[in-house]
């Protein structure tokens, strides 16, 4: 009787359902890079593992944006995923989490236009919707082993060719997370990434069926969706995207009728959730009601939010009855029991933002 009180005090520990599977409470670790892996195998070591399991009281674990092919890359000391190998180093890793009662997805990128060729295969160019002038930055390493911001190589756009073998890679990529224990692939269409570059008019100057109208914008993602439900069951893929916000040199700040299209196309299927990355955590004009409210009542299916999230304002959202679950990201950094800091009402450690990428333990698994 304490425990039903106390749940109906503190809506973030009451479980949700998440496709077809139950997440033991209502905190989501946002899936957030912090190119902490060893070399450019993208496997996790032993400190990336302790890392994501001092989060595991999250109901729902997402690991940062993973590679599915060698020319997805856009950081160095990024997590991949697109041979057996990743798989078998990353099982172990799922069992883990699941020992915990958490639940895990790998989040699945493509880069795009934001890599730079010294992380690419034989040095070639990056693949994008356009050849556009470049203003946006990667971090890698340099000669001396150090993490600098690079400005990243010019771009060459994407044949009709190179659109399917990205899409092949994708779903070959889902297939290997789901059989290495995951138990949902989340699909990043959000913060200036490849498929993000082609829903945006911003990014996308393309003149043929992928490029102009907002239909033919969405139909690099909506094509890869049908592709995936080929290969592995839909309510096992998520979708994070970030309306109407400036991210890595891509801006929809004016494109609300973007996302209420796209948003209209997502609801149609099956999917295990939507996560919508907000605008104003990085400084973005925050989302209007009118379409957060769109996308609330249109997609009926299970909706995690993010971005800047407080715990009250977390609070206010669930107890709205419109969003399932609140992500997490920079506060989770600081803070890997968060959820014990919320239950007992424990004060929060600032980020300590000079650690956010590279390095070891410090501002890692040190909290």
């Amino acid at each position: 009787m304490q425990m039903q009180s106390k749940q109906m005090d503190m809506p973030l520990l009451t479980p949700f359902k998440i496709g077809g599977k139950t997440a033991k409470n209502r905190f989501v670790l946002a899936p957030m890079t912090r190119q902490r892996f060893e070399d450019e195998s993208g496997t996790p070591t032993s400190l990336v593992e302790a890392y994501y399991l001092q989060r595991a009281e999250a109901g729902l674990l997402i690991t940062e944006a993973t590679n599915i092919s060698a020319t997805a890359k856009g950081f160095s000391h990024t997590p991949n995923m697109y041979t057996p190998a990743h798989a078998d180093a990353w099982r172990s890793f799922t069992d883990s989490v699941h020992e915990t009662g958490s639940l895990i997805a790998m989040q699945l990128a493509h880069a795009g236009r934001l890599s730079n060729q010294r992380v690419l295969p034989a040095h070639q160019h990056p693949h994008a919707p356009s050849t556009m002038d470049v203003n946006y930055f990667s971090r890698m390493k340099n000669a001396e082993n150090v993490m600098e911001q690079v400005l990243c190589s010019p771009a060459v756009e994407m044949s009709i060719e190179a659109i399917k073998t990205v899409h092949a890679d994708f779903c070959h990529a889902a297939t290997l997370a789901l059989d290495a224990g995951f138990d949902f692939i989340e699909l990043h269409a959000a913060h200036g990434f490849l498929i993000h570059q082609f829903l945006s008019a911003s990014s996308n100057k393309r003149n043929d069926l992928y490029g102009g109208e907002i239909e033919n914008r969405s139909l690099f993602l909506l094509e890869l969706l049908a592709e995936l439900a080929k290969h592995v069951p839909l309510n096992k893929v998520g979708i994070r995207i970030s309306p109407v916000g400036k991210y890595n040199g891509v801006d929809d700040t004016e494109d609300e009728a973007l996302y209420r299209y796209l948003v209209k196309c997502l609801a149609k299927l099956d999917l295990a959730y939507l996560h919508v990355s907000e605008p104003n955590w990085n400084g973005s004009q925050p989302m209007s009601e009118a379409l957060r409210t769109h996308i609330t009542s249109t997609f009926t299916g299970c909706k995690i939010f993010s971005g800047g999230y407080q715990f009250q304002t977390a609070e206010e959202r669930v107890k709205s009855n419109t969003v399932d679950a609140i992500a997490f990201g920079r506060s989770f950094i600081a803070n890997p029991k968060l959820v014990k800091h919320y239950a007992e009402n424990l004060p929060l450690h600032e980020v300590r933002k000079e650690f956010l990428y590279d390095g070891a333990q410090i501002g890692y698994t040190d909290y």
